[in-house]
């Protein structure tokens, strides 16, 4: 029996207490840049309490199922949403478990795609703890217990399934995933080691480096580890895993600021020498964001800075026309091809009509939703009414009156997961 109703004492009583109880566990739900459930199981009796501890943010801890870990099972219990303030920092709610048998009971957090970032949880879970949350991830991927004071980068390590590659993403003064390419067969862990700064490493493509696999394959949900802010005097790093499970590519980036502009992107059994060697993904990453140093001397410029005909011009030059024709037409296929994963039919229509009266507005608009899209600041595709907003803010921008608030920017400080709004 379960109630939905907190008590005094801030304890949402999912189920009734019994009269003796064996052993109570606590686990920590969220907090300042985790989705994570600490610990993320636990073994227990009949009687004993599980008692989630809400932290920071707005999170569940709602039952699934292990063949469908991420959807309520029928009956489940569900805490409801908790939001907590980033300004609380004790008096935590909390939600209570009995356990009334030995069957494992699988959680998860069903606020926006924390369950698919491995934000997941069992009791009495045996050994298929890692295939539940392998099967949350969509098989791809899954996010540590704890951190780990140690690495040995580009070190491949045994384990019971394969191997474990270990690779340190950041650092005091670098943008960089070290190793930046690894060869990985499958049943392999890749583990991504989070040090000084504040990184992700997201899935993407080799044709549009800095934008999310999920936006421009629909069908493929790729994985995000969500951003890890490590301090400058941290000695203990937080790690991220992803499961190889074929040996097809795996293109990944940094979303942070102009980071993946700046090269900081990774791959997976890339061909090295070939046409989609990591060499070539990390020069397009670059080419594309506008940070190519050229004969031009262009370099270190967003793409909103310098407007596209004058980078096509600069990163051409030195070669012959035809090249440079043919460089410039396929970087404005791939920018309709994105903006088409983007805007709906409503909003494009919108756009080309803003192009036939200022190109440069065009452009600037475009600019903008390219690197909300690199930014995995949208939820869905932009509408039309979504669009003449933005349009709104340039403009109150430019003019120095105050712009509205958007309604498609999904507001993410950079150093933690910001969601509040279910």
């Amino acid at each position: 029996m379960f109630s939905s109703s907190f008590r005094s004492v801030a304890l949402l009583a999912l189920g009734l207490l019994p009269a003796v109880r064996s052993a109570t566990f606590e686990v920590v739900v969220g907090g300042p840049g985790r989705l994570t459930y600490s610990p993320e199981s636990v073994t227990a009796a009949p009687g004993d309490i599980v008692r989630f501890i809400f932290q920071q943010k707005n999170h569940t801890a709602t039952q699934s199922t292990f063949d469908n870990p991420c959807v309520q099972a029928p009956g489940g219990f569900d805490s409801g949403y908790i939001p907590v303030a980033d300004g609380v920092t004790d008096g935590f709610p909390a939600a209570e478990f009995t356990v009334s048998t030995t069957d494992p009971v699988w959680v998860y957090c069903k606020q926006g795609t924390h369950c698919r970032a491995g934000m997941v949880f069992a009791i009495n879970p045996g050994e298929r703890m890692a295939a539940f949350k392998a099967a949350a991830t969509g098989g791809a991927a899954s996010t540590t217990a704890s951190p780990t004071s140690t690495a040995t980068t580009g070190t491949p390590s045994s384990t019971a399934t394969g191997t474990d590659i270990r690779v340190v993403v950041g650092g005091p003064g670098s943008l960089t995933f070290n190793p930046s390419n690894v060869q990985a067969q499958v049943g392999d862990t890749i583990t991504f080691e989070f040090r000084q700064k504040n990184h992700s490493v997201i899935a993407s493509s080799f044709e549009a480096p800095c934008v999310p696999l999920s936006q421009t394959t629909p069908a493929e949900a790729g994985f995000n580890s969500g951003y890890f802010p490590v301090p400058d005097s941290e000695t203990t790093f937080p790690t991220w895993t992803v499961r190889v499970n074929d040996t097809r590519p795996i293109w990944a980036y940094c979303p942070q600021g102009n980071h993946c502009g700046q090269g900081m992107v990774f791959s997976a059994n890339a061909v090295e020498g070939g046409s989609r060697s990591f060499q070539a993904f990390q020069d397009l990453a670059k080419q594309i964001n506008g940070t190519a140093t050229t004969n031009g001397g262009i370099s270190n410029n967003t793409m909103d800075n310098i407007p596209s005909d004058t980078l096509q011009g600069a990163q051409g030059q030195g070669q012959d026309d035809e090249e440079r024709a043919k460089r410039a037409a396929d970087e404005q296929q791939l920018r309709r091809d994105l903006l088409t994963q983007i805007l709906d039919t409503g909003a494009r229509e919108r756009l080309s009509r803003i192009s036939l009266v200022s190109q440069q507005r065009a452009q600037q608009i475009e600019g903008v939703l390219l690197r909300m899209a690199q930014g995995g600041q949208l939820r869905s595709k932009v509408t039309e009414p979504q669009l003449v907003d933005l349009l709104d803010q340039l403009e109150g921008g430019q003019d120095g009156t105050k712009a509205k608030k958007t309604t498609i920017i999904y507001h993410r400080r950079k150093d933690i997961d910001d969601d509040f709004d279910i």
